[in-house]
């Protein structure tokens, strides 16, 4: 519930600066490319160097917890085949996430922004309701929740092993392009022209 909070502020404010983002963004490019004659400054060059330094880190270590993980439950229980398709996993990881970052450095120009960022505003809603249905089931299932054996047994649909609650599952990745191909259709549709009486 905790998180639903944070996501439903992050949408909220997603949803009020959405119109002036794209704006905000091309004036700042259109500014530093004005100013790109002008030799960089020392503290820019610092902030550019520590904020990419902690996205990689971060990114980095997501990939050793995640893989170390693996590692331990190969350990507990070992299963023949299981450490080459660990290594096998985590390099083809490497390899699909550089093609990706060299993919995104192409075209991430001609992406609009309008359109990133309802898509985004989408994911997050269902996210946000899928946060809300486990927590208060979760809350139930431990009995905070007065009354909580009915609460749970009649939320039990839309846990994370119910039937709702998988099809909210496959709503994250349905529903944002669900949105982006009706955005595509939408904006491939030639106009009606009038007809004449």
């Amino acid at each position: 519930l905790s998180a639903a909070l944070l996501v439903g502020g992050m949408l909220w404010q997603m949803m009020r600066m959405g119109r002036h983002l794209r704006r905000h963004i091309e004036s700042r490019v259109e500014e530093v490319v004005a100013h790109q004659s002008r030799p960089s400054s020392v503290r820019s060059v610092a902030g550019i160097a520590v904020v990419t330094a902690l996205l990689v880190t971060r990114e980095g270590l997501e990939a050793v917890f995640y893989v170390g993980v693996q590692a331990m439950a190969m350990r507990a229980s070992p299963v023949p085949g299981h450490g080459a398709t660990l290594v096998a996993g985590a390099v083809a990881g490497l390899v699909i996430a550089g093609a990706l970052a060299w993919y995104w450095s192409r075209v991430s120009h001609r992406l609009n922004m309008a359109v990133v960022l309802k898509v985004t505003a989408v994911f997050l809603f269902v996210f946000l309701i899928q946060l809300v249905i486990y927590g208060v089931h979760e809350l139930a299932e431990s009995g905070v929740i007065h009354g909580s054996q009915a609460f749970h047994d009649a939320t039990e649909v839309l846990g994370p092993d119910g039937r709702i609650g998988h099809l909210l599952s496959y709503s994250l990745v349905f529903a944002p392009l669900m949105y982006l191909i009706w955005t595509r259709i939408g904006k491939a549709k030639p106009p009606t022209a009038g007809v004449a009486a």
